[in-house]
């Protein structure tokens, strides 16, 4: 089937990329770590999809508006995840999006159109670097099941700054919890850390949709 539209997402960490084709279903989907080569990601994810060059681009995402071609039109990645969210049924009131390095809240009305748009600050806490980072410290990679051992204790892990949560890890080592209890910490508190900068104490407002490359975790 021919392309008939292309749409690229520069997010911190990977370029991501769908093809649309001529009925508006997607016929293609690839992602790029990109490395800060825009250019060449972009380029890579274009060849593989054998996309015609007069293929429509359009582009959104975080890094998307350091890197800005003039033949290829952009739009708000609150916008484009609006756009992107078909309901099957009950009617999505709410996109929660967890990237490498920013989390935003995007609200929608009644007929699904944009309402409301909230987003971290400049902070990676929450964010799937700051997870990144304390996999590292604590030897899991990706890939890897991290599973806690029936009846061991989650202990709390502080997530607001990478460096509390770095002397959180070393005192509850030291006081005996496993790396799969202290992953579990960093899990919970980063949720909660993500919560309270989102929400402020508010409720979710429906139906919610999980987005971004945290959603897979």
């Amino acid at each position: 089937m021919r392309i008939t539209g292309f749409g690229i997402d520069i997010g911190y960490l990977y370029a991501k990329a769908v093809a649309l084709g001529e009925d508006g279903n997607i016929i293609f989907e690839e992602y790029q770590l990109h490395q800060g080569d825009y250019d060449g990601a972009v380029a890579a994810l274009l060849k593989k999809s054998a996309a015609p060059p007069s293929t429509p681009v359009v582009l959104t995402g975080q890094e998307s508006r350091r890197w800005q071609q003039n033949d290829h039109d952009w739009v708000h990645e609150a916008r484009a995840l609006t756009h992107g969210v078909t309901p099957p049924g009950d009617p999505v009131r709410a996109i929660l999006h967890v990237g490498a390095s920013g989390v935003a809240l995007v609200g929608l009305d009644d007929q699904g159109h944009l309402a409301a748009y909230e987003t971290n600050t400049l902070c990676a806490a929450g964010t799937g670097s700051f997870l990144d980072e304390q996999a590292e410290r604590l030897g899991i990679v990706y890939g890897e099941q991290v599973t806690l051992p029936d009846g061991e204790e989650i202990p709390d892990i502080a997530t607001r700054c990478t460096v509390f949560a770095k002397s959180d890890l070393i005192h509850r080592q030291q006081e005996g919890f496993s790396r799969e209890a202290m992953w579990a910490g960093l899990c919970e508190g980063m949720t909660a850390t993500l919560f309270q900068t989102l929400l402020k104490g508010r409720e979710l407002p429906g139906r919610t949709i999980l987005t971004g490359g945290v959603s897979q975790n």
